[in-house]
Formats: C-alpha cells, sequence, structure tokens
C-alpha cells in the first residue's frame, strides 16, 4: 500500500476511534437506573418488565468500565476532539428529562447616565408556543440547542461555570438578539447589557401522571416573556453572575452569558 493510502487509512482509523471514546458519556451524566412499574393494561408487561430490568443493570454496570478503560486513549483524542468535534452523541441513549427554554434580558438606560434602570426579558427558544400545534419547524431553534449543547461540552462542572466570565457559545445569540431589540428601542434609550438565561423544568417520568396545576403555572409564567414585551425595574431580577440560578414555579433559570453587545 503506498504511504499516503496509509497516512489516509491511519487517519481515518484514529477519527473514528476518537469519536467513539468521546461517545461514552461520563458515569454521573446517566440516569439511575431503577425498577419500573409495568402499566396495568399490558399482559406481558409483569414478565417482561423485570427481565428488561435486569438487563438495564447490566448495561449500566458496563459502561463506567469502558469509560475508565479508555482513559488512556482519551489522553491521545481528547485534544482532537477539542479542536472542534465536541459534541453530544447521546440523542437516543440518554434523552433530556426536563423541557428546556432560553430567554434574553436586555438592560436597559433610560436617562442617559449609562445606568440600567429597566429591564426587558425575551423568550427566544423555543420560538413557537409549546402549547400549541407546531405546523413547521424552526431553523433558530436548532442553532440555540446546538450553542446549549456546546456549552455543557465546554462546562461540565459548575466551577467550570464560576471560573469564566463569558461564555463563547452564548454570544452570537446575545449579538443577534440584542441588535434585534436595539433597533427596537426609543430614542434616548439606551442597551446597557445583554444576559442569557437557560431554564428547565422536570418532565414527569413514565407512567407518572402530569400535575396539570404546574404546568399552566408554567405556561402562565412564560407569557410573559413573549410579546408585547414589558419592561420592568432592574430590580426585579438580582445583577448576577455567570452560573446564578433564579427559581420561577418549576423552572429553574441558570446566567449562562452576562455582556455588552
Amino acid at each position: 500500500m503506498p504511504s499516503d493510502r496509509r497516512w489516509l487509512s491511519g487517519a481515518i482509523a484514529f477519527h473514528l476511534v476518537a469519536i467513539t471514546i468521546a461517545a461514552l458519556p461520563m458515569p454521573s451524566e446517566l440516569a439511575v437506573i431503577e425498577p419500573s412499574s409495568p402499566p396495568p393494561s399490558s399482559m406481558l408487561a409483569p414478565a417482561l418488565a423485570p427481565l428488561f430490568d435486569r438487563l438495564a443493570l447490566v448495561v449500566a454496570g458496563v459502561e463506567p468500565v469502558l469509560y475508565r478503560a479508555s482513559a488512556p486513549l482519551r489522553i491521545l483524542t481528547q485534544p482532537y476532539i477539542n479542536a472542534g468535534l465536541k459534541q453530544k452523541w447521546n440523542m437516543f441513549a440518554n434523552p433530556g428529562h426536563d423541557d428546556s427554554y432560553m430567554r434574553v434580558d436586555y438592560l436597559v438606560a433610560t436617562d442617559g447616565s449609562g445606568r440600567p434602570t429597566q429591564r426587558v426579558q425575551e423568550l427566544v427558544f423555543p420560538a413557537a408556543r409549546e402549547d400549541r400545534p407546531r405546523w413547521r419547524h424552526e431553523f433558530r431553534d436548532k442553532a440555540i440547542f446546538s450553542s446549549v449543547e456546546n456549552y455543557f461540552v465546554r462546562f461540565e462542572s459548575e466551577e467550570d461555570v464560576n471560573a469564566s466570565a463569558t461564555a463563547p457559545d452564548m454570544v452570537p445569540i446575545a449579538r443577534y438578539f440584542g441588535r434585534t431589540f436595539r433597533q427596537t428601542l426609543p430614542q434616548g434609550q439606551q442597551l446597557v447589557r445583554v444576559e442569557v438565561w437557560y431554564g428547565v423544568a422536570p418532565i414527569p417520568a413514565p407512567g407518572e401522571p402530569i400535575d396539570s396545576a404546574a404546568e399552566a403555572n408554567r405556561l402562565q409564567a412564560l407569557v410573559k416573556y413573549r410579546a408585547p414585551l414589558t419592561p420592568r425595574p432592574t430590580s426585579s431580577v438580582s445583577l448576577e453572575r455567570p452560573g446564578s440560578r433564579v427559581t420561577e414555579g418549576d423552572i429553574t433559570w441558570t446566567l449562562f452569558y452576562r455582556g455588552e453587545v
């Protein structure tokens, strides 16, 4: 085999090994395996559920072993992954257990001093209301979701978030919505700062009833973040550092980014 083909084959093999190792999630990211309760209407579930539970426990014990065994190779492949291939591959293996939202807060100065006196909050993700049918795909949602995934890959722990003053993956979101909002400001008002908040709310586990009251309260809380936007005093949400959290109903908001646009 010519030398150039050997190099190409080696590069392809290295790439496949790298993305395979990167696809192994950290054991702490995996959901806890618990025995399931079979639906009473199913005739086969009482017999099959215990079997699948035992199989799930076996698989759950294998993944940490593979993660530890791949540690030496991960040292070699991690720089390559960090160069631009960092992404999550657990879409089907470990789906999310939360509803996710993103809002952008605009801090506005109204007296010419450059000191923010108003806060305007806009829900930007999801683009459409979740309590209504969605008739078309919103590419904006895909872009925001990709930025959120990159954020979690970049900051794998809360210490990483607190040690960083900015989040590069959130900068395009802050700039896009900040510049769009600035065009709507009347003369004499100034956009001083933009904050990007990410919110999560729990999804009931399979078989658990939906808390209708909590769901209704959540939707009502989200309505005020959609147009028409209402200015509020800046004290309505304290000026926290990135990584700070605020609870609103069953939604936990985390400040991902704060900066000028």
